[in-house]
């Protein structure tokens, strides 16, 4: 397939399996009735049903080009690969609907209603999906990956609305409104979570520059309320971690109802310098919040410099410079 600017080849060895399972149902019901003074309406329907794709395989393998450039270093084109797959991908939901309105043929009084209300349910199972390849023109090129992966997920979805609107002689003409809406993971415990992760990795090859630039970053879920995230940089020979763990964030809260959270996550370097940042919010109940991040380096246990939160660092020799 190709158009005047851009071409796009699936090549040999893509696929394509899934089985998909729809299971649907609806119901109405009309009526309308005529007196000699008024007239009603009502009208009611409802929806219930379960959609759900299994065994689901897909492998493609993508070429995608730009006919011409007139950039720099001519077209750009992407070659790699896009996978799905997953053991269950469902939907079950159902929904109400009614609508009701009276109408006055004596006076000028009418009314009209609505309601909606309905719950749907997502379930994942065995879930992966990955996209990799180059994006690459004459002079330079990058390498990425992105990888996601989650089972064990079920969240529920409800809603309610309810309009009404009218007019009587009584109170004029009104119009009302409310909405409440609420989405959650259900079914899950300390011991049984879903689980979820995320990786991404690129690099990238310049003209001019000796070493390639790799970033590889993961976030992952650990717990019911927990999760670890890193970020490693390499860059010309040197490199950069940065890792952050959920486990690290402490919650207290004083008797006066002050909350104070304290955050921690570490940046270290290829020399195994590490700088720990810490912030510390303070959640006050009577006074503005305040937040507060300082900076510790250290290399081996030892500390040898203190970042204030000001961008002040104080070396353990007494001097210091500002950031």
């Amino acid at each position: 397939m190709s158009t005047d600017k851009v071409s796009i080849t699936i090549n040999d060895g893509s696929n394509s399996i899934a089985t998909l399972t729809v299971d649907e149902e609806g119901a109405g019901q009309y009526t309308y009735t005529n007196e000699e003074n008024s007239s009603t309406t009502s009208d009611t329907d409802t929806e219930s049903g379960l959609i759900s794709v299994t065994g689901v395989d897909i492998g493609l393998s993508v070429t995608i080009a730009q006919v011409d450039s007139d950039e720099e270093g001519g077209p750009i084109s992407f070659t790699g690969a896009f996978n799905v797959a997953a053991t269950l991908l469902s939907l079950d939901y159902e929904e109400a609907e009614q609508h009701d309105s009276n109408e006055s043929f004596i006076i000028n009084d009418y009314s009209f209603s609505s309601t909606d209300e309905g719950t749907e349910t997502i379930s994942i199972d065995g879930l992966t999906v990955s996209l990799s390849g180059m994006f690459s023109n004459s002079s330079n090129s990058i390498e990425a990956s992105v990888a996601l992966a989650a089972s064990g997920i079920e969240e529920t979805c409800t809603w309610d609305s309810e309009w009404s609107s009218g007019y009587t002689e009584e109170t004029g003409q009104y119009n009302t409104h409310t909405e409440s809406d609420d989405c959650s993971l259900t079914g899950e415990t300390a011991e049984v979570f879903a689980s979820a992760s995320i990786n991404v990795r690129f690099a990238l090859d310049v003209d001019g520059i000796d070493n390639d630039v790799e970033l590889e970053a993961a976030i992952q879920r650990t717990g019911l309320e927990s999760g670890v995230a890193s970020i490693d940089l390499t860059y010309g020979g040197n490199q950069l971690d940065f890792a952050f763990n959920t486990d690290n964030i402490v919650e207290t809260e004083s008797e006066g109802g002050t909350i104070t959270t304290t955050i921690t996550a570490t940046l270290t370097n290829h020399n195994g310098v590490i700088l720990t940042v810490t912030n510390i919010e303070t959640d006050m109940v009577d006074s503005e919040n305040t937040s507060v991040t300082t900076g510790v380096t250290s290399h081996e246990g030892e500390v040898f410099a203190i970042v204030s939160d000001d961008g002040m660092v104080t070396f353990s020799d007494g001097t210091f410079v500002t950031l």
